[in-house]
């Protein structure tokens, strides 16, 4: 054991047959911690203990003898490390193609390399170069004692890296001048090598990682022992370096050493990517090189061990990018730059076969379904939303396949049908789904109008769940209201009750069956991969999910209701009491019924307790708790009561959603990319893409204005949003329907396919194709 004094003073006690103790002797036990003499004069600010040897820092150890100096096989010494920056890698760069026009090609590329395994790629180097100028570093080889005097927040952020108000926190690293420094090493060097050889990109890749080999491997074995941040800035320099780009191998064993960091000092290297790196470097240097790792793992299907770690070090920086979204605007990543590539590659089969072993393991509640087969199920970030709609459809199919394969037997219908009329649509639609058994629900939906004469192979289920939703949703119906400031739908809870709308009703039913009726539809319409029309805030997707917070929030309110949210903030943020009690606010709310006004306590006694500055923030809480939650509690209660009709709260799949994946499950995007729906087109009948009446087609579909596309959508598929993924994920098909006529362009909505006759001039296409989409509804046969 050796103990360090403030003074530098060593003094040891222990074992010491091994001379281990410092004091010129062999002695077996020394109980007393005697000083080691002759450490006295040598500056010793760091010791290590262990085994048979002691090691002590300096910096001074010139006062040392030789021997004393090589005790341990460590050889103690003076060298001084600078602070390499980008003018003094300039000033290499420019020397080693100067020469090279001069002298031999080799020596240059062997001199510059020398440089930066000396200066750039040595353990001691990284962690005391590219600083920023008013860092201070002292003058030892051993360590580099970095103590921060003064950052300016001006010449951070000119850097592009976020200013920090707390210096101790910062790895005090130039990172735009260290990227730019070592994409000037790998251009000088690319430049060299490909005059030198036709295979330079070859064998610069290869010099690359013959510099970060030896040293990943040092870092790698030091990692337990790095306790202080001088040491651990080495780790995170070649962690976001141009370097480890080129060197994805050695780059993902220093990812692996990362977990072999003592605790303290792995949160702290967390911490300095949470604050030091802009979300363009965020995503640049850290995030893509590791979903690249992540990907070669899954396209491999290697389940291992390390691609376990890559995960976790990857859900670590989600939840510094989810700290960041919270921050406001642009400061995080969308939620999207987290998707693997890979796992849309994975075909049906395996998809398949993953996701039913992990299920089960969640059913018999097995600890293996934390093993690392299961990591894409463990970290549902990595999937693309286009990935769980393709698990959706499993579970849908399966259950779909169940319940048609049992009616077959049984000699039922594989369907369930209903039978509904345009007039009477929502009362049909609520007599057909209280009559149905729960199990007939999960049937294959079969849509038939009254008088019609459509078959529905799909098409007819498209409009009538866009139809019945225009009349549920609309606010004129009264379940939904308009929330202030946004097109988006929340429960009404001061409404008047529909009951003429509900077949048989009386005082005694459930006088919530109209929200029932709802989550039904939500149901049916993820079961039977149907797209809404509706916009839902993001709450409702949370409360669908079964995460919508037991005690909302003002970051909630934010989301839900941007103006209102706004107010209560001014509130909170009022310095004086006199604002606030300027306000005459008290604990209740004001509402409109039917022209009157009126008013509801937020606690008992709320209307005589008057808002101040001491409870104003239990009013906001109470305010907020209230508009989101307690005043539409049965309405919430009765649709999640009809939601689970088909979808059930314990469904595996559900939990791998965010709210917004599911929403674009639910009603698809609004973005509408019309080059790629034409590029991916499918043609029949003889059209093809350079045909005259395809061209003048695609010139008038391109010339549309935002409202009509979305009619044209509508027209062919039913929907006039694109699915999860895009236009690109439809099958979209453009069929002749025989020489020029006057016949408008029809639909197959149920294969997504307009049937267009070759017109013989683009105004008439242009005309009749106007009049069709602005007039399509209905299934008849003529």
């Amino acid at each position: 054991t050796c103990v360090l004094l403030d003074a530098g003073e060593v003094f040891c006690f222990g074992n010491g047959d091994m001379g281990q103790l410092g004091n010129g002797s062999v002695t077996s036990q020394m109980h007393r911690p005697v000083i080691a003499k002759r450490l006295e004069n040598a500056g010793v600010f760091q010791i290590f203990a262990g085994g048979q040897s002691t090691f002590a820092l300096g910096s001074d150890v010139d006062s040392l003898s030789q021997e004393y100096r090589h005790i341990g096989a460590v050889k103690l010494t003076t060298k001084k490390i600078h602070n390499v920056g980008i003018e003094k890698v300039r000033s290499y760069c420019e020397a080693a193609v100067v020469g090279e026009k001069e002298k031999n090609r080799k020596k240059e590329i062997t001199k510059l390399v020398n440089h930066v395994k000396t200066e750039l790629l040595d353990f001691n180097a990284l962690n005391s170069s590219f600083l920023y100028p008013d860092a201070y570093v002292s003058p030892w080889h051993s360590t580099c004692r970095v103590r921060m005097i003064q950052i300016k927040t001006d010449l951070r952020k000119h850097k592009g890296v976020r200013p920090r108000e707390d210096s101790n926190e910062s790895s005090l690293i130039d990172i735009i001048e260290m990227r730019d420094s070592v994409s000037l090493i790998i251009s000088t060097l690319s430049k060299l090598h490909k005059n030198n050889s036709n295979t330079g990109e070859e064998i610069l890749n290869i010099s690359i990682r013959a510099l970060m080999a030896p040293l990943v491997g040092a870092m790698e074995r030091a990692a337990p022992y790095v306790t202080e941040p001088d040491q651990l800035r080495a780790y995170f320099l070649l962690l976001i370096s141009p370097f480890a780009e080129l060197s994805p191998f050695e780059h993902e064993a220093l990812l692996m050493s990362i977990y072999k960091l003592p605790g303290d000092s792995r949160r702290r290297l967390f911490d300095w990517i949470e604050h030091d790196l802009t979300p363009e470097l965020f995503s640049q240097a850290l995030l893509s090189p590791l979903i690249s790792h992540i990907d070669t793992h899954i396209s491999q299907q290697k389940w291992t061990g390390q691609a376990a770690r890559l995960c976790q070090f990857l859900h670590k920086l989600y939840e510094i990018n989810e700290k960041r979204c919270l921050h406001g605007e642009g400061e995080g990543l969308h939620y999207s730059e987290f998707y693997s590539p890979e796992t849309n590659n994975l075909t049906d089969k395996e998809l398949t076969a993953l996701y039913r072993k992990w299920r089960s393991a969640l059913k018999q509640e097995s600890s293996a379904r934390f093993g690392a087969e299961y990591l894409l199920f463990e970290y549902p970030f990595l999937l693309s939303a286009g990935t769980k709609r393709r698990l959706v459809q499993l579970e849908d199919h399966e259950s779909m396949w169940r319940q048609t394969f049992a009616g077959m037997m049984l000699g039922k219908v594989p369907f369930f049908v209903l039978n509904v009329s345009r007039n009477n649509l929502i009362a049909d639609t609520v007599h057909g789904l209280l009559n149905a058994q729960k199990k007939d629900l999960k049937k294959p939906l079969r849509v038939i109008f009254t008088g019609e004469e459509g078959v529905d192979a799909g098409g007819v289920k498209k409009e009538f769940f866009q139809l019945l939703s225009s009349k549920l949703f609309s606010p004129d119906f009264g379940m939904f209201r308009a929330i202030e400031g946004t097109n988006q739908l929340w429960f009404n809870p001061y409404r008047v009750d529909n009951y003429e709308l509900i077949p048989d009703h009386n005082d005694d039913d459930d006088d919530m069956v109209e929200f029932m009726l709802v989550g039904a539809l939500i149901g049916l319409s993820i079961y039977n991969g149907t797209l809404l029309n509706v916009q839902f805030p993001e709450a409702m997707y949370q409360i669908l999910l079964g995460r919508f917070p037991s005690k909302p929030t003002v970051e909630d309110m934010k989301k839900f209701n941007p103006p209102v949210a706004a107010q209560l903030q001014h509130l909170l943020d009022f310095e004086s009491a006199q604002e606030v009690e300027q306000l005459s606010l008290t604990f209740e709310i004001t509402y409109e019924f039917l022209g009157e006004y009126r008013n509801i306590e937020l606690k008992e006694g709320g209307s005589q307790i008057p808002v101040t500055i001491e409870n104003r923030a239990e009013y906001v809480s109470c305010y907020i708790s209230y508009q989101m939650g307690d005043s539409i509690r049965q309405e919430k209660d009765a649709l999640m009561k009809g939601f689970s009709l088909l979808i059930p709260p314990n469904l595996a799949v559900l939990n791998l959603f965010q709210s917004s994946e599911l929403e674009l499950l639910l009603v698809g995007t609004t973005e509408l990319d019309f080059e790629v729906l034409e590029e991916l087109c499918d043609y029949e009948g003889g059209y093809n893409s350079q045909y005259r009446t395809v061209r003048w087609f695609w010139k008038t579909v391109h010339e549309m204005t935002l409202e009509q596309k979305q009619k044209l959508l509508q027209f062919s598929t039913g929907s006039p949003r694109a699915p999860v993924g895009g236009l690109k994920e439809l099958k979209f098909k453009l069929q002749r329907a025989g020489p020029d006529s006057h016949q408008l362009p029809s639909a197959h909505t149920c294969f997504n396919t307009i049937i267009l006759p070759d017109y013989n001039s683009e105004e008439k296409l242009r005309r009749l194709l106007l009049y069709a989409i602005n007039n399509c509804q209905g299934f008849f046969l003529e």
